[in-house]
């Protein structure tokens, strides 16, 4: 998958999940099944899992290659990654990101703000992209995954959009299961 291949789906990721929101977020907000995250902890958790990733990208190269380490495999397939990640997580059982230890219950009231968080942070990371990466490079810096390991920063991406798809399916379902229930 090539660089605006990857910026389109993760375009494409994000609207399906803003449009979601924009007509069923105040009623599912607040909504999670017990001892589970609510809708908006969901939201809250891809915008604290895509902070890191976009500080990452705006690091030197050269830097991150010698902290993580430099590719020495090709990139694996969007199909791949997330086959992988589905494994990981079937393994692991509940996991639950460092990135989102503690995680808040935003109120209502707050929602158009972190809805505009979440779109702020995936802007981000596509100037990051466009600006500052080619293909090239995409296939050979290494980033660490909490759950996945080092992965290529062409998965990591790939990966980030299966990321918000995979919370939004999330969304829906349990929004669905409660209208059933109610």
């Amino acid at each position: 998958m090539q660089k605006e291949d990857i910026i389109l789906l993760i375009e494409d990721k994000h609207k399906a999940l803003v449009d979601w929101m924009d007509h069923h977020g105040m009623r599912y907000w607040e909504y999670g099944p017990t001892g589970k995250w609510t809708s908006a902890q969901h939201v809250v958790h891809l915008v604290q899992s895509m902070k890191p990733l976009n500080t990452a990208l705006v690091i030197p190269k050269m830097a991150l290659k010698m902290k993580f380490g430099k590719a020495n495999r090709l990139p694996r397939s969007y199909e791949q990654v997330v086959n992988r990640y589905k494994e990981k997580l079937s393994e692991a059982g509940e996991v639950i990101s460092p990135f989102s230890q503690n995680m808040p219950e935003p109120p209502i009231d707050k929602m158009e703000n972190w809805m505009k968080k979440l779109t702020s942070e995936k802007d981000s990371l596509i100037k990051s992209i466009r600006k500052k990466w080619n293909e090239k490079e995409m296939d050979t810096c290494l980033l660490p995954h909490p759950l996945m390991g080092k992965m290529l920063v062409r998965e990591m991406l790939m990966w980030t959009a299966y990321h918000t798809e995979h919370h939004y399916n999330l969304i829906k379902s349990r929004a669905e299961e409660k209208k059933k229930g109610n």
